[in-house]
């Protein structure tokens, strides 16, 4: 059983709570040939040797481990004890109630695919974008859309990043859904999976069917994601070609300047010319910068920008040009790779509102 223990424990550290008021999370549980563990959002569990039933401290067997012991055996003694022997050495602990771990999730799970390592990676690469807000927990997951094509969507309210080609190679096999994945399990993925990861759901649980007979169960995320359709525009006037590394850079060194609050910048285009400014009232500072663009095609913009909201956009793109789409100030602006790389993500954000110039000058 020792090499299951040592596959498992790299997924028991993610799962097992540390903190937990409710004791019997802190330990594996050894039940009918599996080992699990939980924190009640998710459940790891993987096959072993051991028919018996019986529960294993995480800090235990996590020290135990460490000392890359040559085997592994576990006594259970009476009355209420149990002994891990592992080398020339052993270790006792009283024995837990069994009865107490929490059972799996006895529902019907329904296949959504086989996803490729490549998807999974994509879908990792739009945690930045997710919300921390625990009040609006369906932004704390991404949203997948498999209905035709396979899409994801993060935001956090204010950035939209939207990946609209997930399988590019055609590696992955798809059934029609489209729901929220949650964060932690996003997080978890890319270190589990090698090559494929089969997907289902049920009504209140993701399952995830991993080398090894490793499963993982997340569960669903509650509430409606928002109808991000309504905010993307669906046509541009005007777009200008921008230098990322340039502009990323003038919008951290306007950050140093800015009400750290809000963040507030104005940005303005004028045929080939990039301005940015901050007015921090609070402090009365004033900083400003300029950079020059290429192929401006519409009109020039004025808009309001959150800097900390730019710079996530602006790090989100890996190429070094992209292009800026926008309609006017008061309407969100696309950047998207000037590449024709059908991974690269679309990343909106939504302006913030100015005063009006003729206030400003009054």
């Amino acid at each position: 059983m020792l090499q299951e223990l040592i596959r498992f424990l790299a997924v028991a550290e993610k799962v097992v709570p540390r903190n937990s008021t409710i004791e019997v999370l802190r330990n594996l549980c050894i039940k009918d040939g599996y080992v699990l563990a939980t924190d009640l959002e998710l459940i790891a569990r993987m096959p072993v040797p051991d028919n018996r039933s019986y529960l294993i401290p995480f800090g235990i067997i996590k020290t135990v481990l460490k000392s890359k012991p040559a085997s592994i055996d576990v006594d259970l003694l009476e009355p209420n004890r149990i002994k891990i022997n592992y080398d020339n050495k052993s270790v006792s602990f009283p024995r837990g109630e069994v009865a107490d771990f929490p059972n799996l999730p006895e529902m019907d799970f329904q296949s959504i695919g086989e996803w490729s390592k490549e998807a999974v990676m994509l879908l990792h690469s739009q945690l930045p974008y997710l919300s921390n807000d625990e009040l609006r927990p369906a932004l704390n997951g991404v949203y997948l859309n498999q209905n035709g094509s396979f899409s994801s969507y993060a935001t956090d309210g204010h950035v939209l990043r939207v990946i609209s080609e997930m399988d590019p190679a055609h590696r992955c096999e798809l059934q029609e859904y489209s729901g929220i994945l949650p964060k932690r399990v996003i997080q978890l993925l890319p270190r589990l999976v090698r090559e494929t990861v089969s997907v289902s759901f049920s009504e209140d649980y993701f399952r995830f069917e991993l080398e090894h007979g490793l499963t993982l169960y997340s569960r669903n995320v509650e509430g409606t994601y928002p109808d991000f359709a309504r905010v993307i525009p669906k046509e541009f006037a005007s777009s200008v070609e921008v230098d990322v590394r340039r502009l990323r850079n003038l919008t951290e060194a306007a950050k140093a300047f800015a009400n750290k609050a809000t963040m507030a910048s104005i940005f303005e285009i004028n045929e080939d010319l990039l301005s940015i400014k901050v007015e921090n009232n609070e402090e009365d500072v004033r900083w400003e910068s300029s950079m020059t663009v290429d192929h401006l095609c519409g009109d020039g913009l004025r808009v309001g920008m959150n800097l900390g909201y730019l710079e996530k956009v602006l790090d989100g793109i890996d190429g070094k040009k992209a292009m800026w789409k926008y309609n006017d100030g008061n309407t969100a602006s696309v950047f998207v790779e000037t590449n024709d790389d059908t991974c690269s993500p679309m990343n909106l954000i939504m302006p913030i509102r100015l005063p009006k110039e003729e206030d400003e000058d009054g």
